[in-house]
């Protein structure tokens, strides 16, 4: 069995939100901060004992750059995985706020064994959504004795309930 060291991505860059006046799915391509790479070079350290063979990543810049920091300083292999995306908060992609993001991910999780609304199921991703796009993402890994598996909060918390 692979043990899964899960590592969320580094804090990424907000204030470019503003400055840029991203909505919707343009959050998405924030970069990390600094202190974001720093958070990355902490988790790399913590892993380095480990036997990891591979870092496996979700395909946002965020954590395609925490991983990159991972891989580069343990010299491992690096693979993306679209199933190890962010939560789906809107299906159809329209615009929304950070607020609204988090305002429904509070939702979400605050009863975790609770379905979304009948009418957000729709737009929101469940958790069991969530959770079984995921393993069966790492499913590719299964012949390995551990990996390091960077990507976000909701694909954690939705994974490690289920596992």
């Amino acid at each position: 069995m692979t043990r899964v060291h899960f590592v969320r991505h580094g804090e990424p860059d907000y204030p470019l939100i503003e400055r840029y006046a991203l909505r919707g799915g343009y959050c998405e391509l924030l970069p990390l901060s600094d202190n974001g790479v720093r958070q990355i070079e902490a988790a790399e350290e913590r892993l380095a004992d480990k036997g990891i063979e591979a870092v496996v990543t979700s395909p946002h810049p965020r954590t395609l750059q925490s991983a990159a920091i991972i891989s580069r300083r343990l010299n491992l292999p690096l693979h993306t995985e679209f199933g190890l995306r962010e939560w789906v908060f809107k299906r159809d992609l329209s615009e929304y706020t950070l607020d609204e993001f988090f305002a429904v991910w509070h939702k979400l999780t605050s009863e975790p064994d609770r379905e979304p609304p009948p009418a957000a199921r729709r737009t929101w991703e469940s958790l069991a959504e969530i959770a079984d796009r995921t393993w069966k993402a790492l499913r590719n890994y299964s012949h390995l004795d551990a990996i390091a598996v960077v990507t976000h909060a909701a694909v954690i918390f939705a994974a490690t309930r289920a596992h």
